[in-house]
C-alpha cells in the first residue's frame, strides 16, 4: 500500500494532486482547514476506490498540529 499526505487537498493544486494520486493508487491523508470540503473531496477518492482518510486541520497554526 502506497501512503501519501497531502495538504490543502480540499481545492486548488491540493486537491488536483490528491486525485491525481487516488488515479494512480495511493491512498491519502487529506488535510485541509474546510471540514465539509475534506468530506467532499473523500467521497470523490472512495468512489475511484481508494481509501481517504481527512484531517480538518490549519498547519499554519502550530497548536493544530498533533
Amino acid at each position: 500500500m502506497a501512503l501519501a499526505v497531502v495538504s490543502g487537498a480540499s481545492r486548488g493544486i491540493g486537491r488536483a494532486i490528491a486525485e491525481k494520486l487516488s488515479d494512480s493508487n495511493w491512498d491519502l491523508a487529506l488535510l485541509a482547514r474546510s471540514a465539509d470540503e475534506l468530506n467532499g473531496i473523500k467521497s470523490g477518492i472512495t468512489e475511484r476506490g481508494r481509501t481517504a482518510q481527512p484531517y480538518k486541520c490549519d498547519i499554519a497554526d502550530e497548536a493544530e498540529i498533533k
